[in-house]
């Protein structure tokens, strides 16, 4: 059905598509002390619980869902609590700037502590979950649910 052209363009759709969404939170918390960098967090982790819970009250076991979600969330999910935390301390760098440090020398060393992190941890753990999430997970599913 998919040529490996597809798969490619999937695979980057799924990379941008988080990398986006983690940079721009993590942005907008500069200008909420840091909240609103929580939110790709909080979201995910809200999406787990809504499924787990809905999959709890048909009565299907969880280890099928596990399945699903464990491949490339075992990558992914590191890669979104490290660049919240990079958001949340870059954004809360405003409350509290360290001794002898203006509010724009704290704020350009958080940015900088933010672009190591991404650069050096999240785009290669994003990078690889993308890759996982679209080759892998879905013959995990297939093998797991049948089909």
């Amino acid at each position: 059905f998919y040529s490996q052209r597809s798969f490619a363009h999937f695979t980057w759709f799924v990379f941008r598509q988080n990398l986006v969404v983690l940079v721009l939170a993590s942005l907008a918390g500069l200008i909420s002390f840091g909240a609103a960098a929580t939110i790709p967090l909080f979201a995910t982790a809200g999406q787990l619980g809504f499924f787990a819970g809905q999959a709890a009250s048909l009565g299907l076991k969880l280890g099928p869902l596990a399945s699903l979600v464990w491949p490339h969330g075992i990558l992914e999910i590191p890669a979104v609590i490290l660049a919240t935390a990079a958001g949340l301390r870059m954004g809360a760098s405003v409350l509290a700037p360290p001794k002898g440090f203006s509010l724009g020398e704290t704020l350009l060393r958080g940015l900088a502590d933010f672009v190591k992190l991404l650069l050096v941890l999240v785009i290669p753990l994003l990078a690889v979950a993308a890759v996982v999430e679209i080759f892998l997970t879905p013959q995990v599913a297939i093998w797991i649910l049948g089909g």
